[in-house]
């Protein structure tokens, strides 16, 4: 895992659209780790604590690049994971004819427990030791800003999110969740593409 210990060495503030960090987790064909506390690093890989890791997850092959990434940090030293679905149901207020400002609601326990189930079984095995939790967080708005108040609310030290790495008018359009976190996050986060092939080295 050469790319792991020289990533680990970049460390920057003050993130901006264009910056070098954000163009870095756009392009890279390898996930990419900007730190911003070297020292929880530190002390995790000496093994003094989990490193505490939150994924966000959007059942694609983004969460499957992020989840293959975190399975290999779990082999240099404990991980506790927390994977995270931000449910956003925008088309049952379509399809319900509701208008007017979106209002967090509870989610029907029954597509929790359904969407819990779809996350475990696409998460597979996580070898290592650690944790492993699941959540489901009902929300409105953008959902990098809800994956970065998550981690905040859990002192995650990391935050591991997989990108499309979409670029121009794609871009524009869709938005990037990816980008929205680097920008807001206090703590480290890592961007693993989803073009990624097999296990990074």
């Amino acid at each position: 895992m050469a790319f792991f210990s020289k990533l680990l060495g970049y460390r920057s503030r003050g993130w901006g659209i264009g910056s070098v960090a954000d163009r870095i987790a756009q392009t890279s064909p390898i996930p990419a780790l900007i730190v911003r506390q070297p020292e929880v690093f530190q002390t995790w890989t000496r093994k003094e604590r989990p490193l505490r890791v939150l994924i966000g997850a959007d059942l694609s092959a983004t969460y499957d690049a992020a989840i293959r990434w975190v399975r290999q940090l779990r082999q240099i030293a404990p991980c506790d994971v927390l994977v995270t679905h931000v449910f956003w149901d925008s088309e049952e207020r379509q399809r319900r004819g509701i208008k007017g400002p979106s209002e967090v609601e509870p989610i029907d326990p029954e597509k929790e427990q359904a969407l819990t189930r779809d996350l475990a079984a696409r998460t597979g095995e996580l070898p290592g030791e650690g944790s492993l939790h699941f959540q489901i967080r009902a929300g409105t708005g953008l959902i990098a800003d809800q994956l970065v108040q998550l981690a905040e609310e859990t002192r995650a030290d990391l935050v591991v999110v997989g990108t499309h790495q979409r670029r121009g008018l794609q871009r524009w359009w869709y938005g990037s969740v990816s980008q929205g976190v680097l920008h807001a996050a206090s703590m480290s986060v890592a961007c693993a593409p989803a073009t990624v092939s097999g296990e990074t080295t």
